[in-house]
Parts: structure tokens; C-alpha cells; sequence
């Protein structure tokens, strides 16, 4: 299972508790943090990186920091290719 966390107001805290709650809640294996563009990827896991050494801990192994445009660029690669997709992910 995974859980997303999209971060629009700078508040890396508030994300981190809402993700280490889905984690407490249901175990999940990827927690991801969406923020809206790549500086504020990199800023935001300036400021994630120690709070997963301190309060978050448990759940630093588990935690992606993704930028939107990154996120979309992969949606619209994938979109291209979404019949085949859906053969390969068929059982």
C-alpha cells in the first residue's frame, strides 16, 4: 500500500504527521510527498531530511519527496503507453 501526501502551503511538518499517521494506520509500504514544483522539492527535503532523523524516524526509510512536474511528466509518458500498461498489469 501506498499513501501521497500533496504539500501546496510549505508545511513539511503537517505533511510528515499525515503520512507517519497512514503509516501508524495501515502499514503502509511508500509514503510520498508531492510538492508543487522541483525547488520546492529541494527545499522541502532540506527540511524533511532532519525531521526524519528526529520525530518522524520511523518512517524515514518509507518517505519520497517528488516534485509536481516530475510527477506529471511520468503521467503524460506513461499516458501514451496506458493500453499496454493495462495488458501488463492484467492477471
Amino acid at each position: 500500500m501506498k499513501a501521497f501526501e500533496v504539500e501546496l502551503s510549505g508545511e513539511v511538518d503537517k505533511a510528515l504527521a499525515r503520512l507517519a499517521h497512514a503509516y501508524d494506520m495501515w502499514r503502509c509500504e511508500q509514503l510520498w510527498l508531492i510538492v508543487s514544483d522541483e525547488a520546492k522539492a529541494e527545499r522541502a527535503l532540506k527540511l524533511v531530511e532532519p525531521r526524519l532523523r528526529g520525530s518522524f524516524a520511523r518512517i524515514r526509510s518509507r518517505v519520497v519527496v517528488l516534485g509536481w512536474e516530475e510527477l506529471h511528466s511520468l503521467y503524460t509518458a506513461l499516458k501514451q503507453h496506458a493500453e499496454l500498461l493495462k495488458k501488463l498489469a492484467k492477471r
